[in-house]
């Protein structure tokens, strides 16, 4: 069963009017390009099934975003040819990225999109994971693994079996709830 035409029709408005045709999402009121903005539409275009917007978008987010450890800065503006104002991390969109990379691997079957997924995820584990008692947490952001700052905000409830299934041997969510972390 495929997407609802009302989501289609709603998703195909948002492609057309956000994302550019380089794969970027603009920002037109605040004038910059997220991390965030780019896995929500990588997010959406793994859940509608539209492989040729995923892979536009995952092109250029692996492109100008992606750090030297596999985690995605945070802000980019394109102007006078784009550049990096923070390179800090966002762990939500670093994880839905992930989520995404895992939903194509299964709805366009390839390894390359689970590699990925599974390298970021190792990446998510060792620059902005804080160890707990049986296993990890995502922080809030690469800065806050030091000061042992969560933003539940950022943590993915829905995806974590998911992700905690697909993550590299030993590198698994050591949580199932929020009642193990808390």
């Amino acid at each position: 069963m495929g997407p609802l035409p009302r989501a289609v029709t709603s998703w195909k408005t948002y492609e057309e009017v956000f994302i550019r045709p380089e794969g970027y999402v603009w920002d037109q009121a605040r004038q910059e390009i997220t991390s965030e903005e780019q896995s929500y539409a990588f997010l959406q275009a793994a859940w509608m099934g539209d492989r040729e917007a995923l892979d536009r978008v995952f092109a250029w987010t692996e492109g100008p975003l992606v750090r030297p450890d596999g985690l995605y800065v945070w802000q980019w503006p394109p102007m006078d040819g784009g550049y990096i104002v923070d390179a800090n991390t966002a762990t939500d969109a670093d994880q839905d990225i992930a989520f995404a990379l895992i939903l194509a691997s299964n709805a366009f079957p390839n390894t390359t999109d689970r590699d990925r997924a599974k390298e970021l995820l190792a990446a998510i584990r060792h620059g902005e994971g804080i160890v707990v008692a049986g296993g990890w947490v995502p922080c809030a952001e690469n800065w806050a693994v030091a000061d042992r700052i969560i933003n539940f905000s950022y943590f993915l409830f829905m995806p974590l079996r998911i992700l905690r299934a697909s993550a590299p041997r030993g590198m698994g969510l050591g949580c199932e709830s929020a009642a193990t972390i808390c």
